[in-house]
């Protein structure tokens, strides 16, 4: 049946064939070698990583000054280790992901400082939030006072 296909469709479809071949070929390998192969480590991705927000400790005035240096406020890194090193305890949230702070944030004034090499956007959320719950003011009426003050206000009857 061959010999009535024209010559160049049969070389075609043998071009098909050997290509197909290959293929198999290739694939069989693949799986031999990932089946003698130890599988790779895989790696955590950011979101899996351990993260424990909590308030700094005396300790914890290097770090903090180091991550605003890293940071680029260099005018935030002293305020940040003294309030760290104050008695008043409360005064800043950091965010420790896998051992290490990566963001700060001073309860006071909302100054943030985050690790610039790192993926900190969702740490500084979390430290926002938990200022939020530990002084029971919202950012929307941080923002507008006037709007917030006359909301709260009791309206006489």
């Amino acid at each position: 049946m061959h010999s009535l296909m024209h010559p160049a469709l049969a070389e075609a479809r043998r071009l098909d064939l050997l290509a197909t071949a290959e293929h198999v070929r290739a694939a069989r390998a693949a799986r031999a070698a990932a089946a003698t192969e130890p599988p790779a480590p895989a790696e955590a991705p950011a979101a899996e990583a351990a993260v424990a927000i909590r308030l700094a400790r005396p300790a914890d005035s290097r770090a903090l000054a180091r991550l605003a240096e890293l940071d680029g406020q260099g005018e935030s890194a002293a305020r940040l280790a003294r309030l760290a090193d104050s008695p008043w305890e409360g005064s800043v949230l950091v965010a420790e992901a896998d051992g290490a702070i990566a963001a700060a944030l001073a309860i006071a004034d909302h100054v943030v400082v985050a690790d610039p090499f790192r993926r900190t956007a969702t740490l500084v959320d979390l430290l926002r939030l938990r200022a939020e719950q530990l002084t029971g003011r919202s950012a929307r009426m941080r923002r507008f006072p006037r709007a917030a003050a006359a909301i709260l206000r009791p309206r006489p009857h």
